[in-house]
């Protein structure tokens, strides 16, 4: 579902950590990434103000994390509802599904040579001029349930990719190409760096498709955010917003 920005008295959800160290209670964004939480607040990250008038929150203690529903007054939200929620954990490669549809019929054979001899040959020219995106290495397992090694390269040149790569990975090599250009991220990249709203975390992915994705994660969607990502190459910039709307099943 296409998030829009918020409005005053909307209903929204989130979760985070709570901190009921001050008079009022507020609640903390987690970290983006599961890796860097060690459990305390980070004080780093993005607040929102409390308002719990059917004191929702006496079921929780400080440093909880809970996931809310309430309703959105701009610098605070107001609670309706709220549960206990688990720290999100590392998500499953999105490759996996994308890499099953890919499988040689004989499936993924066992791999052959030095893989770190091969990328010093010729992966790096190829990160140079523009014609491979992303790579990273999957593992998978033959068809005698061996463990094996898959290696997925986007591209922007793909046939080139193909052509240089296929004799040194053609046991395991799935190559896709991407819908965007090393320009057209580096210019989105540049932009970003020059934006004068805020964002606490931003990175390069892949997108459950397998292509490039730039993930900006900001406390809420704005107008002015919206607009920002809509002047983007489509489906390049994936806006992640700490509080946001329900989703609607």
């Amino acid at each position: 579902m296409t998030q829009r920005p918020l409005r005053m008295n909307d209903s929204v959800t989130t979760v985070g950590q709570l901190d009921l160290s001050q008079r009022r209670p507020a609640l903390f964004a987690l970290p983006p990434h599961p890796d860097e939480s060690n459990g305390s607040i980070n004080t780093n990250y993005p607040r929102v103000l409390l308002e719990d008038p059917e004191s929702v929150l006496t079921r929780f203690s400080h440093e909880s994390v809970i996931s809310i529903e309430g309703t959105w007054a701009r610098e605070s939200i107001r609670i309706v509802g709220g549960n206990l929620a688990r720290p999100a954990t590392s998500a499953v490669t999105p490759l996996i599904n994308l890499l099953r549809m890919h499988e040689p019929l004989t499936g993924w054979l066992p791999s052959k040579g030095s893989r770190a001899e091969l990328d010093r040959e010729q992966m790096p020219r190829l990160f140079d001029d523009g014609t491979v995106l992303w790579r990273v290495d999957v593992p998978v397992n033959t068809q005698a349930n061996e463990p094996t090694t898959c290696t997925y390269v986007l591209a922007s040149d793909a046939e080139r990719a193909r052509k240089i790569l296929g004799p040194l990975y053609s046991h395991s090599l799935v190559v896709q190409a991407s819908s965007y250009s090393r320009d057209q991220i580096d210019r989105a990249q540049a932009s970003l760096a020059q934006a004068r709203w805020f964002f606490y975390a931003a990175g390069q992915g892949l997108s459950s498709t397998g292509d490039i994705e730039i993930r900006v994660h900001v406390p809420h969607l704005t107008t002015e955010l919206v607009r920002w990502a809509e002047s983007q190459p489509e489906g390049l910039i994936a806006l992640r917003p700490w509080i946001r709307l329900p989703e609607v099943a």
